[in-house]
């Protein structure tokens, strides 16, 4: 974890670089006087806390989408991918399976699967609609 420091009158700016988060620490001068290097501790162990929580979710939330994207066809996977913009090249289902679950874990692209996930549905709605599905070619 990266964390740059800058010290600006009374505050104590602190940015940390890979996930762009940043903490504002007033440094008010009180009878206490609060050593800069405690604060800094604190701060760390409240990072790690996160990252460690964060991890164990991410770690859970990776299992379960791999358990359900494996019953998925390989063709499946394909359409997800082109969709997405993701390289399908000379990979197996298992590379496909990880790619995608890593591009729909990142925040910046949650407007994208957000809409991926309802024209899927969509597409299931119309496969099983008895009029409808005779207009709808994918293969």
């Amino acid at each position: 974890m990266k964390l740059t420091n800058e010290y600006k009158k009374n505050t104590l700016l602190i940015f940390n670089m890979e996930n762009i988060k940043c903490s504002i620490i007033e440094i008010k001068k009180d009878k206490r006087t609060s050593n800069v290097e405690d604060i800094m501790k604190c701060i760390e162990e409240n990072e790690k806390k996160i990252t460690d929580d964060d991890g164990q979710n991410f770690s859970t939330i990776y299992f379960l989408m791999e358990e359900e994207y494996n019953q998925f066809t390989k063709k499946e996977l394909e359409r997800i991918c082109d969709y997405y913009s993701i390289n399908k090249r000379k990979k197996r289902k298992n590379d496909l399976i990880q790619d995608i679950i890593i591009f729909e874990q990142d925040i910046q692209n949650s407007e994208l699967v957000d809409k991926r996930i309802e024209l899927w549905y969509c597409i299931e709605q119309i496969k099983n609609d008895n009029y409808l599905k005779k207009f709808l070619i994918l293969e």
